[in-house]
């Protein structure tokens, strides 16, 4: 299966020149070779703008110019640019101007509008450009989406659950969803045991998006499903449950760890000897730790080991990011040593400050060891 193409929430900086002046040049000549009244003087003109905008804003520009330029109502425009994305063979990050046309203009040609999206998404991704018809008409498009959960195409269904979840990153929220996840959670109902892993984790992560607002209908939910699950997709939905119910886990939520045989205040378990090789480290280096678990009952325990980082932030106050480390089940009296490496290496998306920053493990949801070191 060839997946659709959806832009980094990490680091969308680095695809910005994916929005480039021949990118422009392509467009006009497709438009051109289906269209006599094309403007493409004015078009082939936007090129020059672009180096002085981000990629959201190079995408905006030439909805906007397509807008502008293209001859006829919306309808007319949207044929000529889907006949030019075929003359041209475009694809990838190369469609988002187009998919970004059709959500700021195309609110009031819902059918046209969301059949080309349909097909738009096999080749890049409409997850954005279906929030605004959520928003704008949400019984029309949740029922269309619904229907989709039964397409062939795994891209399709993928949509279906991508582009409904309440807080997707880098999309417009919906809030309705957010204080009402039930329209969502119908379309998951129906891909809960898809066969392709690309649309499960969508679901998972949809469901990871409600659990912020919803945690016990999220839970309930996986509980619902757990009883539900064929004996031959076990493994499958093993993965739908931890990605679900990551976050509530790493908040130490009672009801979530349940579902992983985790008891949050398990006194048998046992997490001590933290110690970190280097108590002084600069931005590029690891951060090494290790320590031990320990059980101490005569029966097996099942244990979740997650570790926070509390980052030092401009202000001086520290924040908090859980990183997951390892979970399993201890036999009876068993003692499991514990070693990981925490690289401090310059990223995009994350500014670091010299400092006291902290370690902490968090054992079954709760803190219970902690060190400080010193950010050089």
């Amino acid at each position: 299966m060839k997946k659709t193409i959806a832009p980094s929430i990490e680091n969308p900086s680095a695809f910005k020149n994916m929005i480039h002046s021949g990118i422009v040049e392509a467009y006009a000549r497709g438009i051109k070779s289906s269209s006599k009244k094309f403007d493409g003087d004015s078009f082939i003109s936007i090129s020059e703008e672009l180096n002085q905008l981000e990629l959201r804003d190079r995408v905006r520009r030439l909805a906007h110019g397509f807008q502008q330029c293209l001859p006829g109502d919306f309808p007319e425009k949207l044929n000529v640019l889907i006949q030019s994305i075929e003359k041209e063979n475009l694809n990838g990050f190369q469609l988002w101007p187009v998919t970004e046309f059709i959500q700021i203009y195309g609110l009031q040609h819902s059918e046209k509008s969301l059949s080309a999206l349909t097909h738009l998404t096999t080749l890049f991704t409409s997850e954005f450009a279906i929030r605004p018809f959520l928003i704008h008409d949400p019984k029309t498009t949740y029922a269309y989406l619904l229907k989709l959960t039964k397409s062939k195409n795994p891209l399709h269904r993928r949509w279906a659950s991508e582009g409904t979840r309440p807080r997707l990153p880098w999309g417009e929220r919906l809030f309705e969803a957010v204080k009402d996840p039930t329209p969502g959670l119908k379309i998951l109902e129906h891909l809960k045991f898809d066969s392709e892993i690309y649309v499960r984790k969508s679901v998972a992560n949809h469901l990871n998006d409600i659990a912020k607002d919803h945690p016990q209908l999220v839970v309930d939910t996986i509980l619902r499903w757990n009883e539900q699950v064929p004996s031959s997709f076990k493994k499958e939905f093993d993965f739908i449950r931890k990605q679900a119910l990551r976050s509530l886990v790493k908040q130490g939520h009672k009801e979530a760890l349940k579902v992983f045989g985790v008891n949050s205040k398990n006194k048998n378990l046992i997490a001590e000897g933290l110690k970190i090789e280097k108590n002084k480290i600069k931005v590029g280096d690891k951060i090494k730790f290790h320590f031990a678990l320990q059980n101490r009952a005569a029966t097996s325990q099942a244990y979740i080991v997650d570790y926070i980082i509390q980052h030092r932030k401009a202000n001086g106050e520290l924040k908090p990011k859980v990183f997951k480390l390892k979970s399993g089940s201890l036999t009876p009296k068993e003692n499991l040593n514990i070693t990981k490496a925490h690289s401090f290496r310059k990223v995009t998306t994350r500014t670091y400050y010299k400092g006291e920053h902290r370690l902490e493990i968090l054992l079954n949801g709760q803190v219970v060891l902690s060190k400080k070191f010193l950010l050089e």
